[in-house]
This record gives structure tokens, sequence and C-alpha cells, in this order.
């Protein structure tokens, strides 16, 4: 694989621009539930699930997954290759993929509250989300109250992760939470450097993974 398999993983298909055999533009566009295919104003098919979309936009254009693969445009490339290995595997393979990268989400998450000294608030389950549905490339995230030591009452956090396009130990990793006091900041950035600093003795890397790129989260 050229790209990253978290990289793979976290991004999702939406406005894709290929060119049919009769030389016609062809656009796929997400809408919430389903994805739209047309050809100028003519609808073509709908899909209800990416690996519809895929198995029906190959059938339609032979070479999509190619001219994708040819854009100048990064994330074309890494969905082509996206579809290429969800068109390979079976349902349960892809299905393992993408539990695994979810796995992977979760160690920057505890490694955070270990370090925050913190404690969910609720016992409703901890999930992992995207934060921007409908974007091609969006972060992965965790919402959360805790309750920590240091912090006057609840405090709701959101650790967000996004992986590195070429790297599988590569990552960016922000979080957010309320600033209600210098001393209340403070605290929480030294436990953000204490985890990152845990983070990289596991071998990962922290960095803005999106330099030098198109993307923007």
């Amino acid at each position: 694989m050229i790209f990253s398999e978290n990289f793979l993983m976290a991004i999702r298909p939406n406005n894709l621009n290929v060119v049919a055999p009769d030389s016609t533009a062809v656009r796929a566009t997400l809408w919430r539930t389903f994805f739209d295919c047309r050809c100028r104003h003519e609808v073509l098919f709908k899909a209800t699930t990416e690996k519809d979309l895929w198995t029906q936009l190959v059938n339609l254009v032979p070479d999509a997954l190619e001219q994708l693969a040819r854009s100048q445009d990064l994330l074309d490339r890494a969905l082509s290759e996206r579809a290429s290995l969800m068109l390979g595997s079976s349902d349960d393979d892809f299905s393992l993929r993408e539990q695994a990268f979810g796995d992977r989400t979760k160690i920057f998450y505890e490694k955070v509250m270990k370090h925050l000294h913190a404690r969910q608030a609720t016992k409703t389950p901890t999930r992992l989300r995207r934060a921007g549905k409908s974007e091609r490339a969006a972060f992965w995230e965790y919402r959360v109250l805790v309750t920590a030591p240091h912090l006057m009452g609840r405090q709701a956090i959101v650790v967000r992760v996004f992986p590195s396009p070429y790297s599988d130990t590569s990552w960016t990793l922000r979080v957010r939470m309320p600033a209600n006091s210098e001393a209340e900041t403070q605290a929480n950035q030294a436990a953000l450097r204490a985890a990152i600093d845990e983070l990289t003795q596991d071998g990962f890397t922290i960095e803005d993974v999106t330099s030098f790129t198109e993307i923007e989260l």
C-alpha cells in the first residue's frame, strides 16, 4: 500500500469526480444517508453503502479507480486505494480493519485520561465518532464528561486524533477542554505533555500530519 492503513480507515468518499467512457463528467456525492451519482443533472444511481457506491461506480466507469489514482488530489489517490482494498476484501475482513483502527485511536484517549487523572462522570459508554460526517477527512474524536482532582466540578473533554497519510505510527492529537483558570489550564497542558511523552516511548510520533497537504481538519 502507498498510504498507511490507518489513513485509509480514517477517510470517507465524497465529491468524487471521474470521466465516463463517453467523455461526460460523473460526480458522486454523499447526501446524509446515501450516495448520489450524477451526470449533469441526471441521476445515474444511488447507493446506501460505501461498497455499493464503489461497485456501481466501477461498473459505470471501469477505470474510475485508475482516474482517481492519477489525480493531483491526495485524498482522491487515497480513496482509490481504500476502494481497491474494500472491493478486494470480504465485509468481515474490512470490518476487522476498521475495528482495529478504532482500537488504535482509543490508545490516545486512554493516555490523556490517565495523565489528567480523570474519571468519566457519566455511565454512558464513550464512543468513537467522526467530527465531520460529510467531510472526506475529519478528526476522529471521543467526547466525555470527566472529573479530576485539579478540576472544578465536571468538565467536558474532547480528544481528537487523525493519522498520517504515510506512517502508521504518526498521528495528530488535539484535546479541547474549558480553560477555567490559568492554574487549571497549565495543569491540563502538563498532563497532555506527559501523555505525549508516554506515547512517544510507546513508538508513536505526535505531529501535524497534514502539513504539506491540502487536507484541512
